[in-house]
């Protein structure tokens, strides 16, 4: 759904807001400060995009690029943020405990194992 718009874009301005929407979603998954419906919607969006940036390459791109167009280096940047992300998620699945933050925090735990590999207790345990 979130993606599809991004696919008329031009490639640079594709990617370009990609990444700023990434690093928006990320920010606002873990802001306490954010109402929980918005923290919501921000982890569904989060778990879309990146569920497109590692599908397989459909024909035609490159094989670095997901559904969107969006390398693989737009989705590691946000690997210093990935712990105080995953926190985020598990603050919002133990408030909401929906099926959709579920499939958001495993998406994310399958984004950057090695990443939030010091939280996977507390993750296991929610």
């Amino acid at each position: 759904q979130h993606h599809k718009a991004i696919l008329s874009l031009p490639l640079e301005l594709g990617q370009c807001f990609a990444s700023r929407a990434l690093e928006a979603l990320v920010g606002v998954v873990a802001s306490p400060k954010e109402s929980m419906p918005v923290r919501y919607q921000a982890a569904s969006a989060l778990r879309s995009m990146l569920e497109a940036a590692i599908a397989p390459a459909p024909e035609g791109q490159q094989a670095n690029e997901g559904l969107v167009g969006m390398p693989a280096a737009i989705v590691d940047a946000l690997r210093p943020k990935a712990a105080g992300t995953l926190r985020g998620l598990l603050s919002l699945l133990e408030t909401v405990g929906d099926d959709e933050v579920v499939a958001a925090v495993e998406v994310f735990i399958d984004r950057f194992p090695h990443d939030v590999a010091a939280l996977a207790t507390d993750a296991c345990t929610r």
